[in-house]
């Protein structure tokens, strides 16, 4: 991440992918649920606008899915 804020500004739920993948990538599941990740529709706007082409919504299923099992 570059931190360019395209996900942030393109995002429709007006949530922070960024952070949100983040924290999902290292195992950071509760900050990422206090941070709405739950309220993330799975568009997939943030990963096509990301210059970096970071998997950002395979990382916000991911932690969606590991919260989900806790």
């Amino acid at each position: 991440c570059i931190n360019c804020g395209l996900c942030v500004r393109h995002c429709p739920s007006r949530l922070l992918p960024n952070e949100l993948s983040k924290y999902c990538e290292f195992s950071m599941f509760e900050e990422a649920e206090d941070n709405f990740l739950f309220h993330c529709i799975e568009c997939g706007i943030c990963a096509y606008v990301c210059p970096e082409k970071r998997p950002m919504l395979h990382l916000m299923r991911y932690g969606k899915r590991e919260l989900s099992q806790a």
